[in-house]
């Protein structure tokens, strides 16, 4: 239902384009020959449309109040079993797959070829690199090395359910229960 009142939304709100592109085709065939110059009839036909159009409206708007109606009283909860953007797609909408094609007819190939051809050498690369100081670390860096008090207490004890799990896999409930108790947080005053 959804769909319907949308497309029938989007219908109307391109009207003006639509009654343009449709004079566009009229005045090309009057040009012709091929169509006889009544503006008139031209444009009750499309008032005619444009009518048809708004009534469309008017029914995809009362049928999709009926749905929401019935589906409250039955207590349903619609998802989508699918991700999506909660707009409809039109055939305007979005980005094509003959856009792709189109830009790679565009690209500039003898150019790319030439360029991945050329020697390395022979291209100046910028330093453009910033200019700063790192002290390099070294093994005994690292801080499950170099931790003291509640800190390697808790390193200790992970190698501890590691080695465990790893020696024997009936102490591993064991090892994973383990939980040191925390000592209590001196206040500084």
């Amino acid at each position: 239902m959804g769909y319907r009142l949308q497309e029938a939304h989007q219908k109307l709100n391109n009207w003006k384009h639509y009654y343009e592109d449709e004079y566009a085709d009229y005045a090309r065939a009057v040009k012709n020959g091929t169509m006889e110059p009544a503006r008139s009839f031209f444009d009750l036909t499309l008032l005619q449309g444009h009518q048809v159009a708004t009534e469309e409206i008017i029914e995809a708007e009362n049928n999709y109040e009926k749905v929401r109606v019935q589906v409250r009283k039955l207590e349903v909860v619609l998802s989508d079993i699918y991700p999506s953007s909660g707009f409809a797609n039109y055939s305007n909408d979005e980005y094509r797959a003959s856009m792709e094609e189109a830009m790679a007819n565009e690209v500039d190939r003898e150019w790319i070829f030439s360029w991945m051809e050329k020697d390395d050498e022979e291209i100046d690369f910028e330093d453009d690199g910033d200019d700063w100081e790192a002290m390099s670390i070294g093994l005994d860096d690292s801080v499950s090395v170099v931790a003291k008090g509640r800190e390697r207490e808790r390193i200790d004890g992970w190698e501890k359910r590691c080695l465990t799990i790893d020696n024997d896999w009936t102490e591993l409930p064991a090892a994973l229960e383990y939980n040191p108790e925390p000592e209590p947080r001196k206040m500084v005053a």
